[in-house]
């Protein structure tokens, strides 16, 4: 199930792009061009973005709340009042027309790098962060469609009235404005302004007010908890990881495999400390609980080289031959510079009596790692098994510089 939802999720997200694409060009299509609005389609447009956040909430029930939700809405409302102005409202025989300036494009991005900048702070927890760009999203189209709302009723409201021409009342044609005009539309944005914040501060409410008598007080809390206590683990597994990394350069094999153990205690999907366990586990003489390590390593991460590189060293000390090539073979491909991948693929073609291929790895070992001894040793062993003495030699001396 977990598999289908990821591939489904990574065909959506391959869909989105090329979709965006066509958006942004049919929005530039749009850009100057004169279009007829309707007061209904904005109502509609504000119902249908408030009932897709709730069926969302309702759908995936217990989604982490906090009241910092509420600033991003209030952000989304500003946001989306300012957006509308770009677009230019005029009232042509009774009929509202817009046309949209280069203004618009500007907003639209401004939006997109919104959303996204929400969506790269995701981890584990992705789909929270999606809903707090959502409700970024129900607040621009709270502000935007809100205020074009309210601009068209005014804009209606302030059209004159036909009536008999200035010559047949006997008056000049000098228009007489209204005195306090200026003042009515400062209060007629201010009470749009209050009533989109209301509006959305009644949204979140319900929402929390949902959560709590709707789904259960004790699963909200408790997925909060949850959340908080993972992540606290996973920061001490790092640090035990850390810890045992240190025992096992230093060769202190029992405390590596007890500061790996107490990782994975915390961590149970830590791939990289299966993986170093194993190798501690190999260096004690343990090979069934190494290979049980390095096995549970790949089915966690089949793309861990080291994972293969050290499960191909234990099949080798096992004379299992095939699959430590197989194994070798995978984590250079995974990762070709890799030294003692090839060390251990050397080790097992010199097994092999292969000694061609033997020193073709030892030599890109050495390549990889100048300074690695063991590597210089085990050429030495492969040119005296292709009689070549003095290479041999030279290499030995190298070997023994270096403390092998």
């Amino acid at each position: 199930m977990e598999d289908t939802l990821a591939t489904l999720g990574r065909v959506l997200s391959l869909a989105s792009v090329p979709l965006m694409i066509i958006g942004f060009i049919l929005l530039i299509l749009q850009i100057r061009k004169i279009r007829k609005l309707s007061a209904r389609s904005f109502v509609l447009s504000i119902v249908f973005s408030i009932l897709l956040l709730l069926v969302n909430l309702l759908f995936i029930r217990g989604v982490f709340l906090g009241w910092w939700v509420i600033l991003i809405l209030i952000f989304g409302c500003v946001f989306g009042f300012l957006w509308s102005f770009t677009t230019r409202l005029r009232l042509e025989d009774q009929q509202v027309t817009g046309k949209s300036s280069a203004l618009y494009l500007v907003f639209w991005a401004l939006s997109l790098c919104a959303t996204q900048l929400m969506a790269s702070f995701a981890d584990k927890f992705t789909i929270f962060l999606g809903f707090y760009g959502m409700f970024f999203s129900v607040g621009v189209s709270l502000g935007t469609n809100g205020n074009t709302i309210f601009r068209i009723y005014n804009l209606k409201k302030e059209a004159p009235i036909a009536g008999p021409t200035p010559s047949e009342r006997g008056m000049s044609g000098t228009a007489v404005q209204p005195q306090s005009q200026s003042w009515d539309k400062i209060i007629r944005y201010g009470v749009i302004l209050v009533g989109i914040f209301f509006l959305g501060v009644v949204c979140v409410l319900g929402l929390f007010l949902g959560n709590k008598y709707l789904w259960g007080k004790d699963d909200f809390d408790m997925i909060a908890e949850d959340i908080s206590i993972e992540s606290e683990n996973i920061l001490l597994a790092q640090e035990h990881y850390d810890s045992g990394v240190d025992a096992l350069e230093a060769k202190d094999y029992e405390n590596a495999v007890a500061e790996f153990s107490f990782a994975i205690d915390l961590n149970p999907d830590y791939a990289e400390a299966y993986c170093d366990r194993g190798a501690a586990y190999y260096n004690i003489g343990e090979q069934d609980l190494a290979l049980a390590d390095f096995n549970t390593a790949l089915v966690l991460d089949p793309d861990l080289a080291r994972a293969y590189a050290n499960r191909g060293g234990l099949y080798w000390i096992m004379e299992n031959y095939d699959l430590a090539l197989n194994d070798l073979n995978n984590a250079i491909v995974l990762d070709a510079n890799m030294c003692d991948a090839y060390l251990n693929r050397g080790a097992v073609y010199f097994s092999q009596d292969d000694y061609k291929q033997a020193l073709a790895d030892f030599t890109e070992a050495i390549r990889l790692d100048p300074n690695n001894g063991k590597a210089y040793k085990n050429r030495a062993a492969t040119y005296i098994a292709l009689g070549e003495s003095s290479l041999a030699q030279a290499d030995l001396d190298r070997a023994e510089e270096l403390g092998y």
